[in-house]
């Protein structure tokens, strides 16, 4: 999508022109980083090789704990709480190289455009489903890992809560979508789950305070 933007009487430089959500941008496999004590969020572009900051202050509101691309690149999400708190949210974030409506450059996915509350849980990771309908969300305080539907932005609803593990804390999933791993902090394992039928399928012992996993 393009957006012409003119004045007339101005030099062609105050006539810009943004591209909103093109096709290299969606699908680029973009590297996220994260500063937890800074607020700051990077992207680290593998085809410069160069980190390019894309938003910092006041977003997230809270510091950020998880954070994933949509599989298709058009979308982020991050999962936040409060350091001193329950209080917690998951944000959607879209990227476009114009600027929403309160004047905040949207540029690299400064743009919130979608969140649902998530106080009381804690929530500490993210992954989503191999096609983008949904997220998944090991929360702490609850012992759940939530499932989100996001196929609409503005309208993000829990369907599913797993009991799993004490403290769950990192995950990951399979790239056909039938395993999602999740580490348990507080009971030294990881539960395997099938997302099909929203069970537990095994739980792997392991070594202290199991944290990040990745596949």
């Amino acid at each position: 999508v393009f957006v012409s933007h003119v004045q007339f009487y101005d030099s062609p430089d105050y006539n810009p022109v943004w591209v909103l959500q093109d096709t290299e941008m969606m699908n680029r496999p973009n590297i996220l980083l994260q500063d937890i004590s800074l607020g700051k969020y990077e992207i680290l572009d593998p085809k410069s090789h160069e980190a390019v900051e894309y938003w910092n202050g006041n977003y997230p509101e809270f510091p950020a704990q998880g954070i994933a691309f949509r599989p298709d690149g058009g979308r982020i999400y991050c999962v936040t709480h409060s350091l001193h708190s329950t209080s917690g949210e998951l944000e959607v974030h879209a990227g476009s190289g114009a600027w929403d409506k309160i004047g905040i450059s949207a540029g690299n996915f400064n743009a919130r455009i979608g969140s649902l509350n998530l106080d009381s849980h804690v929530p500490k990771s993210i992954v989503p489903s191999p096609d983008g309908s949904k997220v998944y969300i090991p929360c702490s305080a609850s012992n759940k890992v939530l499932t989100v539907d996001v196929t609409i932005d503005s309208s993000l609803v829990i369907t599913d809560e797993l009991n799993v593990g004490i403290s769950p804390w990192g995950c990951a999933i399979t790239p056909d979508g039938t395993k999602l791993y999740v580490t348990n902090k507080g009971s030294n394992n990881v539960s395997v789950i099938n997302p099909t039928t929203n069970n537990v399928v095994d739980s792997i012992q392991v070594g202290t305070e199991p944290w990040g996993i990745a596949l």
